[in-house]
C-alpha cells in the first residue's frame, strides 16, 4: 500500500527529523502540505467553510491537505497510508501493517494506526459486547520517544468507536468518498451531509471525557462519523506522534 507523508514546504527540519528517526519505514512519498494562511475568505465565499466553526490557519491547512488525499485515494481506486510529520513508528510496523490489511474485511473504510493520548479511545472489544474506553499513560514514552521506535509491537484491529489524531492512518476509496462527503464544507457537525441525518449532535459528546467538543480540528469531524463507518483502531498502536495535542494540526501555521 502506498505511503504518503504531508509535510509543509518550509518545514524543513521536521521532515529531516522525520526520515532521520523513521529511517526504517520505506518508500515514503512526500506530499506538499496545503498552507492555510489566507484561505478563509476564498473558502467561505465558496462554501467550503461554513460559519460557526472556529478552525485555525494551521487546522484549515490540515484539513485540506488531507481532503487532498481523500480525492487522490478515490481516483487511484487504491487504499493509501496518510502520515504526518511527527510520526515515530515501531521497529516492526511494515511487518505489522502488511499482517493486519490482511485480516479485514473488503468493505473496511478507514484504520488507525495510532491515535492521539490526550484523550481516551472507545472501540468494541468484541462484536457482541459493549464497547470498552482505554486511557493511555504516555508520560514515559514522551521522555525518551527512542524506545518506541526500537519496540517490536504485536497489534490487534478492533472497530472504531472514537478517539482523535490522524498522524498515520489508512484509508479505502470508499472510506475517503465517505469522509470527503461528510467532513466537508467545515461546519458544526449539527449541520449535516444529507445522507447523514441520524448524526444530530452539533458537538461530539466523548465517552470518559468531561465536556462535548465542537468541531474545531479535522480529526473531530471524522470521529463524528467513525460509530457510522467501517472504522478501526490498533491496539496497542504501532504509531506515536512526537506533538500529540488534543487534536491535529500537524501542517499548522505557527
Amino acid at each position: 500500500m502506498q505511503k504518503v507523508l504531508i509535510n509543509l514546504d518550509r518545514s524543513t527540519e521536521r521532515l529531516e527529523t522525520f526520515y532521520r528517526v523513521n529511517k526504517h519505514i520505506k518508500d515514503v512519498e512526500r506530499f506538499s502540505a496545503v498552507e492555510g494562511k489566507g484561505l478563509r475568505p476564498l473558502l467561505k465565499q465558496s462554501g467550503m467553510l461554513l460559519e460557526g466553526v472556529d478552525y485555525s490557519d494551521g487546522a484549515l491547512g490540515c484539513a485540506l491537505s488531507h481532503a487532498e488525499q481523500w480525492r487522490r485515494v478515490i481516483s487511484s481506486g487504491g487504499g493509501r497510508t496518510i502520515i504526518e510529520d511527527d510520526a515515530v513508528f515501531c521497529k516492526n510496523f511494515e511487518e505489522e501493517h502488511k499482517r493486519l490489511l490482511k485480516t479485514l474485511p473488503e468493505t473496511w473504510d478507514i484504520i488507525l494506526w495510532g491515535y492521539s493520548f490526550y484523550s481516551p479511545i472507545a472501540y468494541d472489544l468484541l462484536p457482541q459486547f459493549s464497547s470498552c474506553i482505554t486511557f493511555v499513560n504516555y508520560l514515559n514514552l514522551r521522555e525518551d520517544i527512542s524506545m518506541y521506535k526500537e519496540a517490536s509491537i504485536e497489534g490487534d484491529l478492533f472497530r472504531l468507536v472514537q478517539t482523535f489524531g490522524l498522524f498515520c492512518y489508512s484509508i479505502s476509496p470508499k472510506g475517503a468518498k465517505k469522509f470527503l462527503e461528510f467532513c466537508f464544507p467545515i461546519r458544526p457537525i449539527g449541520v449535516l451531509h444529507p445522507d447523514y441525518k441520524h448524526v444530530h449532535s452539533k458537538n461530539i459528546s466523548i465517552p470518559g471525557y468531561s465536556r462535548p467538543i465542537d468541531n474545531y480540528s479535522i480529526d473531530i469531524a471524522m470521529a463524528a462519523l467513525y460509530p457510522e463507518s467501517e472504522a478501526y483502531v490498533c491496539v496497542p498502536p504501532l504509531v506515536f506522534a512526537t506533538k500529540d495535542e488534543m487534536t491535529t494540526e500537524t501542517t499548522s501555521d505557527v
